[in-house]
């Protein structure tokens, strides 16, 4: 079955996607990251993330991904973890929260020397 159009038209990100929808992804499964092949998955979990002012619920994005990419099936929640911490550096997720990990543009930031 084929997936969707939106930003994954020339086959970007259809590896991604097809692992977002993966029943058979295991919790201590770490995500591939390829930047290239994410790009799509990126873009519109950032874009959530900034129109829900920085923080959504894992079902948000669920939710957010499979209607951007219009997927046959639903996004599971264990490989969109693991998509996520795969890029800590952009989302921080705690428990069923994601926020951005670091302010939208006029927030105010907070850092931490050690």
């Amino acid at each position: 079955a084929a997936l969707g159009g939106g930003s994954t038209r020339g086959g970007l990100g259809h590896r991604a996607l097809e692992r977002l929808m993966s029943e058979d992804y295991v919790p201590t499964q770490r995500w591939p990251r390829d930047a290239g092949d994410d790009a799509p998955l990126v873009a519109t979990v950032l874009e959530s993330l900034d129109h829900l002012r920085g923080c959504a619920t894992l079902n948000k994005l669920r939710s957010a991904l499979k209607q951007r990419h219009a997927l046959p099936r639903s996004v599971k929640s264990v490989p969109l973890r693991a998509f996520l911490a795969s890029y800590a550096d952009l989302f921080v997720l705690d428990g069923a929260h994601v926020y951005l990990a670091v302010a939208p543009a006029g927030g105010t930031t907070t850092t931490t020397t050690t």
